[in-house]
């Protein structure tokens, strides 16, 4: 069977653009005798290229113009696409061709389906994506096959939509384990100076919707024996960081650029807790590898690792918002190393049993070759 995995890159994506490569190196790690796996995107880097080039057969990097040629031309000779996206472009034209030729498709929206006025504060954008939903958005979901949400707290906003709860499945981000271990064994040990502090760690995407206000003001009222770092891509909101930070003499604060995937390594042995208070968030990668690198998180309720964290007790959850409780909890994390390091073992055992890549993979494969019999008996 010919599968073809599709993403489109953009750095507020970057989740999805990793789950698609991870699927792909997965599926044929275990089931590469069912399959013959292409990968198709907008942008890869080189290094993610040369990766990947070791589980699929071909790569197609291709610009908008390309990809309809690539739809007219190749698109037709597959059995299944595997789409990793929603609101864009690139999305849009290859579910409409796979539907133009009768070939089913799986839609990942990752997270993307929320529609309210706290997700997006910029009423444009909002109201471009409300437009989208209604001419075509909703129609490109029915379509498919099936539709994957990646924590039952996206599943819950793919249904607002108005989508049967029956055509969602919830399938959790994969973590390649091989790879975790092998980039935190690459790490130096951190010296005895700069473990002198209390380290908070903040990384992921420089955005609003991140909770990072809220995470300088609790800062800010803690003592000086706490330092935090602040690291990530900047998605227009490095410069509100910066004037909250200088206007509120905000001190042992570091803004930092975004490191590589294997490089954040060395954040995760530096820190002594990982605070991901963010809105909105569809999955959240961070606070996983943060647990296999030996350091507990405390995230935002609202959140798709929030409901698998509060549920399987491998961390602390706290309201969206609330200064105080997030303020309680990281005094909380420094004042009970036990109850931590406890937290973090039954974290690692959940990794492993429901978040490893052969595991994800796996279901991902039932679901596949359930789809392909369906459309073998129309």
């Amino acid at each position: 069977m010919r599968i073809l995995i599709t993403s489109y890159y953009k750095v507020i994506a970057g989740g999805a653009v990793k789950v698609s490569r991870l699927l792909a190196k997965g599926l044929a790690q275990n089931f590469g005798q069912h399959y013959c796996i292409d990968y198709l995107i907008n942008e890869l880097d080189p290094e993610d290229r040369n990766e990947l080039m070791k589980y699929v057969s071909n790569i197609f990097q291709l610009t908008i113009r390309k990809l309809i040629l690539f739809c007219l031309d190749k698109l037709k000779h597959y059995d299944l696409v595997i789409i990793n996206g929603y609101r864009n472009l690139f999305t849009l034209l290859i579910c409409m061709f796979c539907k133009f030729y009768r070939i089913p498709y799986v839609i990942n929206t990752h997270g993307t389906t929320f529609l309210i006025r706290e997700a997006e504060p910029n009423i444009l954008k909002l109201t471009k994506k409300r437009i989208f939903d209604i001419l075509i958005g909703k129609k490109i979901l029915n379509w498919s096959s099936l539709i994957v949400g990646i924590s039952e707290i996206d599943k819950e906003n793919i249904e607002k939509l108005g989508l049967s709860s029956s055509k969602i499945s919830v399938i959790y981000n994969p973590i390649d384990l091989e790879q975790e271990l092998k980039y935190n064994l690459q790490q130096k040990p951190i010296s005895n100076l700069e473990m002198a502090k209390f380290n908070i760690l903040y990384i992921g995407i420089l955005h609003k919707q991140k909770g990072i206000d809220v995470l300088l003001k609790a800062f800010k009222k803690l003592d000086n024996s706490y330092h935090l770092r602040i690291v990530g891509p900047d998605q227009g909101y490095k410069n509100n960081i910066l004037k909250i930070i200088s206007k509120e003499g905000i001190k042992n604060v570091e803004v930092l650029p975004p490191m590589r995937e294997k490089e954040k390594f060395t954040m995760f042995r530096w820190a002594n807790v990982i605070v991901y208070t963010a809105k909105f968030e569809g999955f959240g990668y961070v606070p996983f590898e943060g647990l296999l690198n030996g350091v507990v998180s405390i995230v935002s309720r609202d959140t798709g690792c929030g409901f698998i964290i509060s549920k399987n007790k491998i961390g602390y959850v706290v309201p969206y918002g609330d200064v105080y409780a997030l303020i309680d909890a990281i005094k909380h994390v420094r004042t009970n190393p036990e109850e931590v390091n406890e937290m973090i073992q039954r974290g690692r055992k959940f990794i492993y049993s429901n978040l490893s890549l052969d595991h994800i993979a796996t279901k991902w494969h039932h679901n596949i070759s359930s789809i392909l019999k369906r459309n073998q008996n129309v």
